[in-house]
C-alpha cells in the first residue's frame, strides 16, 4: 500500500535498496549539469562520475527523453533510484494520457537483461491473434533454451509490457530468470537470475533464437511459424514475411522505451502486464519499483552473468559489426514462396557494404569513422527471382541533407537480370539510382 506523508520517499528508497540499488540516491549534479542535448557529452559526464568514485556503474546511467518529432531527444545523467522516484507516478495511473516520453539508454559496455521488442502490423495480419503470437513466442523461447542452451526456462518469471494499438501489436519482454542448469557446472540445478555482459551479447543470442525459429517453423510440433508475419505497407504482390522479434534493438547505446512512457506524439503508453505480479513482485508493486525492475539496463552489482559456449565471453559491439558481415560463407535468402536458399556473402555483400561506407565517407559532412558505426547487413530478400534486396543497418546518411537523418533508410538492390549492376537508395525526399 502507498505510504502517505513525508515518509513516502524514504519508504520507496528502502524498497529500491531491497531490489538491488546501492550508493547515494542522487548525483551531486544540478538540474542544468545533468541535462544534455548531445549524447556524447552526457556520456563524458557519466564517465567522470564513475571514474571519480562518486558512483558505481551499477548505480548511475543515462536516460533519454523525446522532446520533439523526428526522434529529437535530450539526455539525462541520473541514478536509477532518483530517476524512478522522480519520474514514476505516485500511484498506478488510471488516465491513459498520464505519460512521459522517457527511454533508458542501454549502454554498450554495461550488463543488461535478456530483452525483446515484439511487434507486427495487425492490419497486415488481420487473422493473427496477439495471444497466439505471445504463446508461440514463449513456447519457442522455452524450446530454444531447453534444446540449444540446455536450460529450463520459467516463463512465469518473464516481465511483459504492453503498448499495442488497434493497428499494431507491440510488446516488450524482459527475461531475468533465464533458466536452470540441471547438469550445469555447479550441479545444483538452482534457477539463477542471469544477465549478459552487454547488449551485443544479448543480440547475438536473440539472433540464434530467430534462426532456431526459422529452422523449425515448418515442423508440426513447433509454434514458431506464428512468429513470422506479413510486413506492413505492401501490396499483395510485394508481400514479404518478417519476424515479430525486432533484432534492431541491440545496437550500441540503444534507447529503449520505459514503463509508463509513450512515443512523442503518440497516445499509447507502455503498461505493465499485471497477470504475473504475484509471481514476480509478490503482489502489485509500487510504480517506482516496477519502473526500475522493468529496466533492461538495471542489473544490480554482483549479478551472475550469462555463460555459454554459444556466446564468446569477450563478444561486444566491435565483434558484432564484424560478424554481421561474413568474409566468407553464406547468408540466408527467403524467396517469395517461403522457401530458403543461400547466397555467398563474399564478395557481393561485402562489396555493397564497402561501397556504401565509401559513399558516406565522401559525401557526409563532418564524417568521422571513429564515431560512425560501420554499415552492416540486416536482411536479404529475393524478389521475383530477379532482385536480391539487401537492407543495411547504420546507414542513416541522407544524400539530400548531406548528413545523418533519423528519417533515412536505404536498401541496395543487386539486379540479377535485365539491368546493369548497381544500387538504389531511398529517403523521404528523393530517390536516386
Amino acid at each position: 500500500m502507498p505510504v502517505a506523508g513525508s515518509k513516502a520517499s524514504d519508504h520507496v528508497e528502502k524498497k529500491l535498496r531491497e531490489v538491488g540499488f546501492t550508493g547515494r540516491v542522487s548525483t551531486k549534479l544540478s538540474e542544468k549539469e545533468k541535462i544534455f542535448y548531445r549524447q556524447e557529452k552526457a556520456l563524458e559526464v557519466l564517465k567522470e562520475l564513475i571514474e571519480s568514485g562518486q558512483h558505481k556503474p551499477s548505480e548511475v546511467t543515462l536516460f533519454a527523453e523525446e522532446v520533439g518529432r523526428g526522434g529529437k531527444r535530450r539526455f539525462l545523467v541520473e541514478t536509477f533510484a532518483q530517476f524512478a522516484m522522480e519520474k514514476a507516478p505516485k500511484a498506478w495511473p488510471k488516465d491513459k494520457k498520464d505519460r512521459g516520453h522517457f527511454y533508458e539508454v542501454i549502454l554498450e559496455n554495461r550488463p543488461c537483461w535478456l530483452y525483446f521488442d515484439l511487434e507486427f502490423s495487425l492490419e497486415s495480419n488481420p487473422k493473427l491473434k496477439a495471444k497466439v503470437v505471445m504463446h508461440a513466442f514463449r513456447k519457442t523461447l522455452e524450446a530454444f533454451c531447453q534444446n540449444v542452451l540446455g536450460m529450463k526456462l520459467d516463463t512465469t518469471k518473464m516481465l511483459e509490457l504492453e503498448s499495442s494499438t488497434p493497428k499494431k501489436f507491440s510488446r516488450h519482454v524482459i527475461v531475468k530468470a533465464l533458466g536452470e542448469y540441471p547438469n550445469g557446472p555447479d550441479g545444483d540445478g538452482v534457477q539463477r537470475a542471469l544477465a549478459f555482459a552487454n547488449n551485443a551479447q544479448t543480440g547475438l543470442l536473440v539472433n540464434h533464437l530467430v534462426k532456431y525459429a526459422e529452422a523449425h517453423r515448418d515442423e508440426s510440433w513447433s509454434l514458431s511459424r506464428y512468429l513470422f508475419v506479413e510486413a506492413p505497407g505492401r501490396d499483395v504482390e510485394q508481400q514479404r514475411q518478417v519476424c515479430v522479434i525486432d533484432e534492431s534493438v541491440y545496437s550500441r547505446n540503444r534507447s529503449f522505451r520505459l514503463l509508463f512512457q509513450s512515443k512523442f506524439g503518440k497516445d499509447r503508453r507502455l503498461d505493465l502486464d499485471h497477470s504475473r505480479d504475484d509471481d514476480i513482485f509478490g503482489g502489485k508493486p509500487y510504480p517506482a519499483i516496477a519502473l526500475v525492475q522493468t529496466m533492461a539496463s538495471f542489473v544490480p552489482e554482483g549479478t551472475e552473468l550469462f555463460r555459454h559456449q554459444l556466446i564468446p565471453s569477450d563478444y561486444g559491439h566491435a565483434q558484432a559489426v564484424i560478424s554481421r558481415i561474413s568474409r566468407g560463407g553464406s547468408v540466408g535468402l527467403r524467396r517469395e514462396n517461403g522457401s530458403i536458399s543461400s547466397a555467398q556473402c563474399d564478395p557481393l555483400l561485402n562489396h555493397l557494404v564497402c561501397t556504401w561506407d565509401e559513399t558516406r565517407r565522401l559525401n557526409e559532412v563532418k564524417f568521422d569513422e571513429r564515431r560512425c558505426a560501420a554499415t552492416n547487413v540486416q536482411s536479404c530478400v529475393e524478389l521475383e527471382g530477379k532482385i536480391i534486396t539487401v537492407t543495411l543497418g547504420n546507414n542513416r546518411f541522407c544524400w539530400c541533407k548531406g548528413s545523418a537523418s533519423m528519417l533515412t533508410a536505404a536498401a541496395l538492390h543487386r539486379r540479377a537480370t535485365r539491368y546493369p549492376p548497381g544500387f538504389w537508395k531511398a529517403c523521404g525526399r528523393r530517390r536516386t539510382s
